[in-house]
């Protein structure tokens, strides 16, 4: 069996100025030539050994020209990053991207990014402004977008105490900031998809009762309001498009409701039916063509209050708490469970609902309500006027209304 090649250091009478030398193997040159070194001294021998036998063992013979000590820093390098997978050039790249002149503050990205969203709603910003400016803090100051990893985000996140519905919500708010950073060159990764949500457990999805959406149109009934809940409560349509929805896009000689891509949260144009009950209070209503569906907010919860307090006074007390309580997006949910309580067909309903697929669709509304529920919910506020009229002419004109839009 061969011989292993080592290094040896032997003395030499013959050099009395640096008699000791070290042979070096072929095998372990980086020149790939059997050589010697000679020195004065025995422990510059040795140290010159040690040297090379580390150089050799950590990083093979390619290293044999580097300097011991930094050998020493390379191998201790290497030992820190191996348990989170990173290489010494991914920790090296990351470093020049978190200190390169293209990258800014994390408080100026999301001063930045702000602006880019300032032409949407301020229902649609409001969390914007909420949580952005609370992450900033929480960040170590002067932070650089690239050099937020997954792992300090994260610690961030934790310093703010959330419950676990927060913490995805911040999720959903950061995410998108860190995707325009990328997009304009700022940090090469989104921290936050290494980020889990967190377990709200399975909790049923709110759903307005018959009672509640009485409650409601008859307190949005003669206002600027009832456009908004008439169309989110029987049309499904999302909050932030109802913001930007015109009466224009309502076609009640068509029956549909035009979401166009610019309404649309998702940038799809969709169709959504126009009910007989929507119909006739959308008729009923009247109102500028040019008009936005969008209500001022004082108003939205006049609206509310009022459709509360009249389920307690007809000793309905169990109907205005759950009222109350509200939740998110209800008016969309009670539609979508009622519909497809009444018409039975998942694939349309994600259409109407603007899905991609029907998994959302299945998931929350498949038997969340009983036909026979559904078909007095299709009956409110219906034949309160007498029927439709003759719609070939266009949108009626608003007619007067003894109530202010704001009190």
């Amino acid at each position: 069996m061969p011989r292993k090649p080592e290094l040896s250091i032997v003395k030499r009478a013959n050099r009395p100025d640096k008699p000791w030398r070290l042979w070096i193997p072929a095998a372990m040159s980086p020149s790939g030539k059997r050589s010697n070194r000679n020195f004065a001294t025995r422990e510059a021998a040795y140290a010159e050994k040690r040297r090379l036998e580390l150089a050799q063992q950590t990083y093979g013979i390619e290293a044999g020209g580097a300097d011991l000590q930094d050998l020493v820093l390379l191998k201790r390098a290497k030992e820190v990053l191996e348990p989170f997978g990173v290489s010494l050039i991914d920790a090296v790249e990351f470093y020049t991207r978190a200190h390169s002149p293209q990258t800014i503050t994390f408080a100026d990205l999301i001063d930045e990014y702000r602006k880019t969203k300032a032409h949407l709603s301020d229902r649609y910003t409001a969390s914007m402004r909420v949580i952005l400016p609370a992450v900033r803090d929480a960040l170590p100051d002067g932070i650089t977008a690239a050099a937020i990893t997954p792992k300090v985000l994260g610690k961030a996140l934790e310093t703010l105490d959330l419950t676990a519905h927060e913490w995805n919500g911040h999720r959903r708010v950061i995410s998108p900031a860190f995707t325009h950073a990328i997009r304009q060159g700022y940090c090469s990764d989104n921290p936050v998809a290494k980020i889990p949500n967190r377990d709200t457990g399975n909790r049923e999805i709110k759903i307005l009762t018959n009672w509640q959406v009485k409650a409601l149109i008859e307190a949005a009934h003669g206002t600027a309001a009832l456009p908004y809940f008439a169309l989110g409560t029987f049309a499904g349509i999302r909050p932030a498009e109802l913001d930007r929805l015109r009466l224009r896009d309502v076609n009640l000689k068509k029956r549909h409701v035009l979401v166009t891509h610019a309404t649309s949260k998702t940038n799809r144009k969709r169709f959504v039916d126009v009910a007989d009950n929507l119909a006739e209070l959308l008729q009923e209503h009247g109102g500028n063509n040019g008009e936005l569906v969008k209500v001022p907010r004082r108003l939205y919860r006049r609206v509310r209050k009022e459709a509360v307090e009249a389920l307690r006074e007809d000793g309905l007390d169990q109907e205005a708490d759950s009222l109350e309580e509200w939740g998110q997006d209800p008016m969309r949910h009670t539609y979508a469970s009622n519909w497809l309580a009444y018409h039975e067909d998942l694939d349309k309903l994600a259409m109407q609902m603007g899905h991609t697929t029907t998994k959302t669709s299945f998931e929350h509304y498949l038997h969340a309500i009983e036909k026979e529920s559904a078909i007095e919910f299709w009956e409110v506020a219906k034949n309160r006027c007498g029927g439709l009229v003759d719609l070939s002419g266009g949108y009626p004109a608003h007619p007067a209304t003894s109530r202010s839009l704001v009190d």
